[in-house]
């Protein structure tokens, strides 16, 4: 994923002048600067004076040794032993002055892969930074290392660009462990090239005289080590509320700054769970950076708004992620509209950017829309490359997203059953995050419909849950007629809702709270570990007075508690003071409640069934505006063919249950 300025084919040039370093006490990179020097950081080749150094692979080895040594800066001079032996090497341009820096990229050679260059990308966080040592750095975020505990031994001595010039040289990682090699949430530190600049030109020095600085330290300051513990609550945070309050515990913590990329981390991380609003929500202050626009973009094409989503895309420059969000605008209006100019439309915008990118995700997409359009071969092809591309890629290194589309492409390539393995393996990587879930059943149900298989062939493996909207009465007053909700109906009704959310797998709930049937319904969804969303039409204390009573306020409380802060909320400011305002109030609370179900349903990829505990004799006297007749009645009207579930307080004595 390519959100910045990296342009692949600028590594044709710069590929050949970088070099993996080898010493008997540690592995680095290193980069031509002209005639038959190399620079590189002093504390890869620390204690040591000579240094293999491997251009292009292991073949084209050529030695080297420590010509100069720069300890305030941590760079060394390498030069050639054989002096020949280099010269042919060119050397990438540096710049000679400070730059204003934006985004930046660069090529190293990281241990873990054992010789194989490896491409970073990201933004500036910060160019005037001073490491413990008293080093002027640049603090660098990598966008494709974010979340990862990626393994960054060997970058040390990387070139950093901006465009096509060398601005810096890669020198320490914020680390996620002691040992220093583990990038934590993408935060790398470089040196500015201009320290050193005048210096590899044989003129000038590093500054004013002195001792020479220690080697880095590459343990966490205090600081970081607080960043990290922060960060490790981050990641473990599977709800709205525990991500938004890890947030503001890190801006609340007046010694420790916040990492700019920790709210684009946050927000990729509400996206994955279903919960787009409160991502655009998060990024409403964050600056125009390239990955925070792709955000605002999925996020809004999730909700729907997909000219909007275009727009935002509109100003980026291309990239395989970027492309690939557009590509999945055009494919949820055709899943939409089921109209196939939209189809060839996603077709279109993953080949284009699968072509230019090479990378898996518009590839899985390309080839699974090909499939849709009837043309089997193209897709069959395109799964294949795909599949080529990521069996390459080792098992501990693959995302959730990495076994998906493996899955994907085995799928396409009419190999079920090791499909279904990567697809386990996919929700096993973090089952928490649904919407990512609901995206890969239902590629996968399209797929298999058009391959003529069974839809539901995955169904056990990609599971995310039901989502219902509730209305009911409340129990009857004492002597009430006619009944709507006897007293001693209460435990039966109880059952009857465990059993509906039991049978339809129902995780997401939608409903007010008021006393009888509503708070049966959250007490019910609880117990079986759904997630309840409440509306309450104004503030609870009032609420509790109009539609809880004395009797049910224990369990209101108790249920309430037991919401999450972000699945609560309260519509107006204070109750309304006559009575027509307030039966519009309980409507457009009504109205509220059915929104935010479709909309879940929508995100999930899940048929919303209304369940109603509702009173055939209420039913048939007609519907009191903001009741739960009224809610059924609209729900018949405006969602035609979903599915309705009818709980009958009065004729319950077995079981009375309607549906339609």
């Amino acid at each position: 994923m390519n959100p910045y300025d990296f342009d692949a084919s600028r590594l044709k040039d710069l590929k050949p002048a970088c070099a993996r370093l080898v010493t008997t006490r540690a592995v680095g990179t290193g980069f031509s600067i002209g005639g038959s020097r190399l620079l590189t950081c002093n504390h890869v080749v620390l204690g040591v004076e000579n240094a293999e150094c491997h251009f292009g692979g292991a073949a084209n080895k050529i030695d080297f040794r420590v010509a100069q040594r720069f300890e305030k800066a941590d760079m060394a001079v390498l030069e050639a032993v054989d002096d020949g032996s280099a010269t042919h090497i060119r050397a990438p341009a540096v710049v000679a002055e400070p730059v204003a820096l934006r985004n930046w990229w660069a090529w190293g050679f990281p241990a873990i892969v054992d010789g194989q260059g490896v491409p970073l990308f990201g933004f500036v966080a910060d160019e005037e930074c001073v490491d413990r040592e008293g080093r002027s750095t640049i603090m660098l975020f990598a966008d494709n290392l974010a979340g990862e505990d990626a393994q960054l031994g060997g970058f040390s001595g990387s070139p950093v660009l901006s465009g096509t010039k060398v601005v810096g040289v890669i020198y320490r990682v914020l680390a996620g462990r002691s040992d220093g090699k583990q990038s934590r949430f993408g935060m790398i530190y470089a040196i500015p090239i201009t320290r050193v600049h005048p210096a590899l030109g044989g003129t000038g020095d590093l500054g004013p005289s002195g001792a020479a600085l220690p080697p880095p330290d590459l343990r966490p300051t205090p600081e970081e080590r607080e960043q990290l513990r922060l960060f490790g609550k981050l990641e473990s945070a599977s709800k709205v509320d525990g991500i938004l309050r890890v947030l503001e515990a890190w801006q609340g913590n007046n010694n420790v700054a916040l990492p700019a990329n920790v709210p684009l981390i946050a927000a990729e991380k509400l996206i994955a769970i279903g919960a787009p609003r409160d991502a655009l929500a998060l990024l409403k202050n964050e600056s125009g950076t390239p990955r925070a626009q792709q955000l605002r973009a999925l996020a809004h094409s999730i909700l729907g708004q997909h000219d909007e989503a275009r727009t935002i895309l509109a100003s980026l420059p291309p990239s395989g992620e970027a492309g690939g969000i557009a590509g999945g605008v055009f494919k949820r209006r055709y899943l939409e509209t089921q109209n196939k100019a939209w189809l060839q439309g996603a077709f279109d915008e993953y080949e284009r950017t699968f072509q230019a990118s090479k990378e898996p995700y518009p590839g899985t997409n390309a080839a699974a829309t090909a499939l849709w359009l009837g043309n089997k071969k193209l897709s069959r092809m395109r799964a294949a490359e795909v599949l080529g591309m990521l069996q390459k890629k080792p098992e501990r290194e693959r995302d959730h997203w990495d076994w998906a589309s493996l899955g994907e492409a085995l799928l396409l390539t009419g190999k079920t059953s090791e499909a279904l393995s990567c697809y386990e393996k996919a929700v096993a990587k973090d089952p928490t995050r649904l919407r990512d879930i609901a995206v890969m059943r239902k590629q996968a149900r399209i797929s298999l419909r058009k391959l003529e298989r069974a839809a539901d062939r995955f169904e056990v493996v990609l599971a995310v849950g039901g989502v219902a909207w509730f209305t009911g009465h409340r129990v009857d007053e004492p002597g009430r007629q006619p009944p709507r909700f006897p007293r001693d109906r209460v435990v039966s009704v109880a059952g009857h809702i465990r059993s509906e959310l039991d049978k339809r797998n129902i995780h997401f709930g939608f409903s007010s709270a008021a006393g009888g049937a509503d708070l049966l319904f959250i007490e019910q969804l609880l117990a079986r570990g759904g997630a309840p969303t409440v509306f309450l039409p104004f503030p609870k204390e009032e609420f509790l007075r109009t539609s809880v009573g004395e009797d049910w306020r224990v369990r209101f409380e108790a249920a309430l508690a037991r919401i999450l802060p972000a699945n609560l909320h309260v519509l107006l400011d204070k109750k309304p003071a006559s009575r027509k305002a307030e039966d519009d109030a309980y409507a457009a609370c009504n109205q509220a409640i059915q929104s935010a179900a479709l909309e879940a349903a929508r995100i999930y990829d899940e048929r919303p069934v209304l369940i109603a505990v509702l009173a055939s004799t209420e039913a048939k006297a007609g519907a009191l505006k903001g009741g739960a007749a009224d809610t059924v009645r609209a729900w018949k009207e405006q969602c035609p063919g979903s599915p309705v579930v009818i709980i009958d307080p009065v004729g319950l004595k077995g079981k009375q249950l309607t549906r339609s």
